[in-house]
This record gives C-alpha cells, sequence and structure tokens, in this order.
C-alpha cells in the first residue's frame, strides 16, 4: 500500500508539473507583455491636382478642389462639367463638349477668373486655339489654328502688356504683323496683299497715321473671330461709302468688345461659332460688293 500511495503521489506531481510547464508556455514573455500590437493607419488622402492634358478629371473620386463640388454633365446628360463652390463661383477645372461627345474646350479657374492653361478643338478634335490665363488676363503665347491645320494666328503677349501678333492665311502665308496695344493696333504693321506684296501701316491706338487701309483693329484670339474683323473691316474701308462707313466701323467696334469680354469668359468656347456664323453672313451680304474673304 506504501509503495501504491507513493506511485500516486509522483504521478500527481509529475501531472502538476506537467500543466504548470504549459501553462507558463502559453503566457506572453516581457516583450510580448510591454508591447501593444500594431494598429493599421487610416491612408493619407492625396493633395489634389489639377489634371493633365486630355484627362477625364470628371471621374476621379475627387475630381474638384476643396471646397468645390462638380457641376453639369457630359454628352447626352449634358455639354458641361466644371467645378463651383458655394457661392456659384468656378473653381478648378471646366470641359465642354460637342453633342457627340468630343472635347470642345478646356479652362481652369481660379476665384472665379480664368487661370491657366486653355484650349480648344475641332469637332474633329484637331487644336483650334490654345493658350494660357493668368488671374483672367492673357499671358504667354497663344495661338489659333485654320480648319486645315494650318496656324491662323499667333500672338505673344509681354511684360509691358503688348501683344506681337502675327496672322496668317490658310495656306501657311503671312497676312499682317505688329503689336496690338489695349486690343487695338498700334505702331508700325505690316501687311501682305495679293501675290505677297507687303504694305507698311503705321497706326495711333487703332487710327490709321500712315500707309493706307486697315486690316484690322481688334485682336479676340479666336481665327473666326480675327478673320471675320480683318476681312470685313478691310471691306468696309475699300467698299463702303465715305458717309456710312465711320458708322459701321463704330458697330464693327461694339461688337469686337464684345467678343474680347466673352472670350475671356465662360462662355468663350460658345464664340467660335457665333464668329463663323457671323462671317458667313458677311460673306454673303458683300459678295455683290466684291470684297475678298
Amino acid at each position: 500500500m506504501e509503495g501504491a500511495d507513493e506511485s500516486s503521489s509522483l504521478s500527481r506531481n509529475a501531472l502538476v508539473a506537467t500543466f504548470a510547464f504549459a501553462v507558463l508556455a502559453c503566457r506572453p514573455g516581457p516583450a510580448e507583455r510591454t508591447t501593444a500590437p500594431a494598429r493599421a493607419e487610416p491612408p493619407t488622402p492625396a493633395a489634389w491636382t489639377p489634371p493633365a492634358a486630355g484627362e477625364k478629371w470628371w471621374t476621379r473620386t475627387a475630381p474638384c478642389p476643396r471646397g468645390a463640388a462638380l457641376r453639369g454633365g457630359v454628352p447626352p446628360a449634358g455639354t458641361r462639367v466644371w467645378c463651383e463652390t458655394p457661392d456659384g463661383s468656378y473653381e478648378g477645372p471646366a470641359t465642354s463638349f460637342y453633342d457627340d461627345g468630343v472635347r470642345r474646350s478646356d479652362a481652369f479657374y481660379r476665384d472665379g477668373r480664368m487661370h491657366g492653361d486653355w484650349r480648344q478643338f475641332f469637332p474633329d478634335g484637331r487644336p483650334r486655339s490654345e493658350g494660357e490665363y493668368a488671374d483672367g488676363r492673357d499671358v504667354g503665347r497663344w495661338r489659333s489654328f485654320h480648319d486645315n491645320g494650318e496656324l491662323a494666328t499667333d500672338a505673344n503677349h509681354l511684360d509691358d502688356g503688348t501683344v506681337g501678333f502675327v496672322a496668317y492665311g490658310p495656306r501657311g502665308e503671312k497676312e499682317r504683323e505688329g503689336k496690338f496695344v489695349d486690343g487695338v493696333e498700334h505702331g508700325e504693321w505690316t501687311v501682305w496683299g495679293e501675290g505677297g506684296k507687303p504694305q507698311t501701316i503705321v497706326y495711333d491706338r487703332g487710327k490709321i497715321v500712315t500707309g493706307g487701309a486697315s486690316t484690322s483693329r481688334w485682336h479676340i484670339g479666336i481665327a473666326e473671330c480675327d478673320q471675320y474683323l480683318t476681312r470685313f473691316g478691310k471691306c468696309i474701308e475699300e467698299k463702303i461709302p465715305t458717309a456710312a462707313r465711320q458708322q459701321m466701323m463704330d458697330a464693327m467696334e461694339q461688337t469686337a468688345k464684345a467678343w474680347q469680354e466673352a472670350a475671356r469668359g465662360p462662355a468663350s468656347d460658345q464664340l467660335a461659332i457665333s464668329c463663323r456664323t457671323a462671317l458667313d453672313a458677311a460673306k454673303q451680304a458683300t459678295a455683290p460688293m466684291g470684297c475678298e474673304w
């Protein structure tokens, strides 16, 4: 009996020891007890960046800058998308479309004014005009193109506020070259007539001082508008009787000022259509007079 009791006691001791070892083995070590489990940090939202050229920015998760909301719609729901602040100001990118969904124009706004790159396209997607704004002002180089792809106008906005300007015909030939000051011709200009023969004209704030007939007194920066003002202005000065000439030129001046204002606003992408309509109408109206278009 004593042997059996001793054997039973040893078995119990062994079992207790085994259990204690298992408990100790399962307990965390010093390092584990003092180190809190790692927690996944929430991702930091990426800073908003202006869209790249041709990007479908309106499909972004966050298409607009902070504080602005997406407005409008793409075809067939709409023909314009833009970003707008609660007070109704434009802020961020804006894109317009033709009815078939082809991009018509791209612009960017800051504090309600155009700022950054501006691009306009023909219905087949080729460039129509391009330039840059800084707080609503034209800056740097602006170009417009004929519908055959040839350069139509090339304007360089200088730091002193003047604009170096060259206009080209649809075959790439120079038509006129000079400077604009406050939106009108000023100083010496060169005009190329029939046969490519150059003529020098000197302007004083849009008025001819020496040299001959004016080809245009205003610069819009959109090929159709500049072509209308150039050709129709020349037609008026060469074909219209003196008694009626000034009244027609005054009317053209009001039109040009309205177009200059529209070219800097949200409706600028529609301006080319208006100018094209005016151009076609003027061609028909002046055909019996022998005006060159």
